[in-house]
């Protein structure tokens, strides 16, 4: 199977971002995407993306099978628009391959809680869909931490949401992969929780440099090089992971191509 990991930014970076997507549908197999708003109406927010981009996602991958989980029903009253935004994690998995339980956690805030972006008031999940294969399958865990403070390091909601991450990990059989923006940096104790439940980090694994692009540092006038992560257990086997330079989003795509290792009884 081939997985592609996306904070999408919700578009903004629009048409670069659908041409990317374009290209990767012909090859991907399953997208973890994370920044998707949802709406029923169509508008651009300033300096964000489009309001319907999942609509737009649906358009795009109609040979995928759209999985949505909400984190926050409210950021339309925070970008003060009079229309309802549903900020969430979105997976699509390619038509054909068969899925089993879907669900989603809150690892900070609530759905119905207002949020303020700028001052860290979030609310943050992780969305979990099982895919079921010939004798097993394995879980997929979609996951976008909180993105304040920015320099990504660790402070008490951090490690807490580390910590309901790794209870989770733990209470789920089986093979699993966890992947999204994280909004950590790679020596934090908190993605030393996650790597102790017995995960393997393929950012420190394959000795990744950055997992973010020109876009970021402009935004934000700096030159932080990490936020997103991929975890897997040991039963997944790992045939490649890749993490592209592409402008398609303010962070980059991290590929995975992979299968699961079945253990001899």
């Amino acid at each position: 199977m081939r997985l592609v990991s996306l904070n999408i930014q919700s578009g903004a970076q629009s048409p670069r971002f659908l041409k990317y997507i374009r290209r990767q549908k012909k090859t991907a197999d399953i997208f973890c995407f994370q920044e998707v708003f949802d709406s029923t109406a169509s508008q651009r927010i300033k300096g964000e993306g489009y309001t319907n981009i999942f609509s737009q996602l649906k358009n795009e991958l109609k040979g995928f099978v759209p999985h949505f989980y909400p984190v926050s029903n409210t950021a339309g009253e925070y970008f003060k628009l009079k229309s309802k935004v549903v900020l969430g994690l979105a997976i699509f998995a390619k038509k054909g391959i068969a899925v089993g339980r879907h669900f989603g956690r809150h690892v900070c805030g609530q759905v119905n809680a207002a949020v303020d972006f700028e001052i860290g008031k979030e609310s943050n999940g992780v969305q979990c869909l099982e895919i079921l294969g010939d004798g097993g399958g394995f879980w997929l865990m979609n996951f976008h931490g909180q993105s304040r403070p920015g320099d990504k390091l660790d402070t008490p909601k951090r490690i807490k949401q580390s910590k309901i991450l790794s209870g989770i990990l733990k209470k789920i059989s089986g093979p699993k992969i966890l992947c999204g923006d994280c909004n950590l940096m790679p020596k934090t104790q908190s993605i030393k929780i996650i790597e102790r439940t017995g995960m393997v980090n393929l950012i420190s694994k394959y000795k990744i440099k950055n997992t973010r692009n020109s876009v970021s540092w402009e935004r934000y006038n700096n030159r932080q090089h990490f936020a997103d992560f991929t975890f897997v257990t040991p039963d997944i086997k790992v045939k490649n992971f890749k993490v592209p330079y592409t402008l398609a989003s303010d962070h980059l795509p991290m590929v995975m191509g992979f299968k699961i290792e079945r253990l001899k009884d």
